[in-house]
């Protein structure tokens, strides 16, 4: 819809008034007039006709028509009224028309007034006379016959012409004056818009270069006090705004100096996952980075793994978290990146990669994988050699002393504990040097559990404990590789065994949850403290003081579950008091792709 200028809308305002203030009163008052003048008019022609129907009754008698039409004449001429005298229709005499031509004229009994004045009224109408050729009121009455006379019909006829030329003069005049005060008025509007519009349109052009960035534009001038709020406001606007934009400068300042004070590579991606920006850090890492601006991460990294994870969370649904996946530079360096998704103010959906170099880190992991690895190996015979000896000499001289028996028996059973280590380190540097994928295959659960339990029973008798298998003989294969879900049921149940009262119970029990089968070992022992529920899972790390307990443990076997379960796609966890129906004890839980 198209919108009415103000110049047009001032001239439609001035123009509604007019007609209120004069067209309405002016039509109103000349309808009264005309109406009060033919009033006067039927009362003028009432009267006369009492006058000349009175005459006509104290006339002495007329010789003939002649001079009837001569009295009547003289009368009309006498009085300014017409005077006409008609007998069955026809008329006799008539003061407006010679004597010569009245037997000509019309049959006027069909005449309104005539009509009424046969009934015994006086009639009285108002009509165009065609004889005369302008508006007359007529008044008949009836007239008794005299010597000289007939009966007939008397008539008198006023002109409204006059009243009616009057009025008629003064529309004229009206309409006229009015059409001139039209143009006047469209001059004036023009000039009232035009005084308005030049300080209204510095207004907007004020605003307008505020709105541009201008914020040394203020409104000085304005029209008049009714603009004063509204140039104050667009003033006050401009300072809030100048207020603003140093605030968010010196913000932007600060966050760019961060930005680019990073050690660590950051590039962030548009809403289509196109290289948006990036900071110096990153230029050190990319030289060539600049030539792939509005480009995606493949084409300036060469890495479809990072791509993927990027479309991944483009397209992924609101509340994704971020991901964290590890790419290769140039055969070179090792990079760990963050991908962190966000929404700016607009509610696009962006995505900033974060660029960790950590190849010196990953080859002090090497290194000390291998050396944990190679001096593993290398204690394996020793220690294999120690424990021969000793269980030798126990088997050999049982009549040797008994103190030299009890020596011998704690070689053994350090040799014992030294050898369960080395052998969970070898087969964490195993597992750590195949990576984290593993060959997988259709196993069946219950089966390995069996096995396991077998293996614990003499452990659960000796603590008087109980074994819940909850996991039935016909449950669903999951993709795993049977030595491998073993180790991770075998160290927890052991752990279970290990830390759980005497008398207690061990449950294992597992559900299915769309494509993944959750297994749960779950103990009644002192539960995991929060802040050691991640770092449990780290190698040689214990809940306490000490890198030793007297069980025995070499403290690698939740490490080993952890790359087990990482192997197969999986994730593993532990749940305690806190996060649990349970009152004490834990539950570790471990996740396995169901086979079908």
């Amino acid at each position: 819809m198209k919108t009415i200028s103000f110049k047009m809308r001032a001239l439609l305002c001035f123009w509604g008034l007019l007609a209120v203030a004069l067209v309405v009163p002016f039509c109103t008052s000349t309808a009264t007039i005309e109406r009060d003048a033919l009033d006067e008019a039927k009362a003028r022609a009432t009267g006369m006709l009492d006058e000349v129907d009175w005459l006509l009754a104290e006339h002495p008698g007329f010789a003939d028509h002649a001079a009837l039409d001569g009295w009547v004449t003289a009368l009309g001429k006498h009085s300014r009224v017409r005077v006409t005298y008609i007998v069955g229709g026809t008329v006799l005499a008539d003061s407006e028309v010679p004597y010569p031509s009245v037997a000509a004229m019309d049959d006027h009994g069909t005449r309104p007034e005539v009509l009424d004045a046969l009934k015994g009224e006086t009639g009285v109408s108002v009509r165009h006379s065609k004889t005369l050729g302008r508006d007359l009121v007529y008044a008949a009455r009836a007239v008794a016959a005299t010597a000289s006379l007939p009966a007939g019909v008397v008539r008198v006829a006023v002109p409204v012409s006059r009243v009616k030329a009057h009025m008629d003069r003064i529309r004229d005049r009206f309409w006229l004056g009015l059409g001139v005060t039209l143009v006047i008025t469209v001059l004036l509007s023009m000039l009232l818009v035009r005084g308005l519009s030049r300080p209204i349109n510095e207004l907007a052009a004020v605003a307008e270069a505020i709105g541009k960035g201008d914020l040394t534009r203020r409104i000085r001038f304005y029209p008049g006090r009714e603009f004063k709020p509204l140039a104050e406001a667009v003033n006050t606007m401009a300072d809030n705004v100048a207020r603003a934009m140093a605030e968010i400068e010196d913000k932007r300042g600060q966050l760019e100096a961060v930005f680019n004070g990073l050690n660590e590579g950051v590039i962030v991606l548009d809403g289509e996952g196109r290289i948006e920006s990036w900071n110096r850090a990153m230029e050190a890492l990319l030289p060539d980075i600049g030539r792939h601006l509005g480009r995606r991460p493949l084409e300036a990294v060469m890495e479809p793994g990072l791509q993927k994870a990027v479309d991944q969370l483009i397209h992924s649904p609101v509340g994704t978290t971020r991901m964290v996946t590890e790419i290769t530079l140039s055969g070179e360096r090792t990079m760990e990146i963050a991908l962190e998704p966000f929404r700016d103010p607009r509610g696009v959906r962006k995505v900033i990669l974060v660029f960790l170099d950590v190849t010196e880190s990953r080859r002090l992991d090497k290194v000390r994988r291998d050396f944990v690895a190679n001096v593993s190996h290398e204690l394996k015979t020793p220690i294999t050699s120690v424990k021969g000896y000793s269980e030798t000499i126990l088997d050999s001289f049982p009549e040797a002393p008994e103190q030299l028996r009890s020596f011998v028996g704690v070689i053994l059973k350090n040799a014992d504990h030294m050898a369960h280590m080395v052998r969970d380190l070898l087969s964490l540097a195993r597992l750590e040097h195949d990576g984290a994928a593993r060959e997988v295959r259709p196993v069946a659960p219950a089966a390995v559990l069996r096995q396991c339990t077998e293996t614990l029973a003499q452990a659960l008798a000796d603590k008087k404990m109980t074994l819940a298998n909850r996991v039935e003989r016909d449950h669903p294969a999951v993709l795993a590789d049977e030595e491998g879900l073993k180790e991770v049921f075998t160290n927890l149940l052991e752990n279970a065994v290990k830390y759980g009262p005497e008398g207690s119970e061990v449950a294992v029990e597992a559900r299915r949850d769309g494509e993944w089968v959750i297994f749960s070992v779950t103990d009644q022992g002192p539960g995991i403290p929060a802040k050691s529920r991640e770092r449990i899972f780290e190698r040689f790390y214990r809940i306490g003081s000490h890198t030793c307990d007297k069980s025995g443990s070499s403290g690698l076997g939740l490490a080993i579950c952890r790359n087990v379960v990482r192997g197969y796609g999986g994730r593993i966890w532990v749940e305690s008091p806190a996060d649990a129906v349970r009152q004490n004890g834990s539950a570790f839980r471990f996740t396995v792709r169901a086979a079908s």
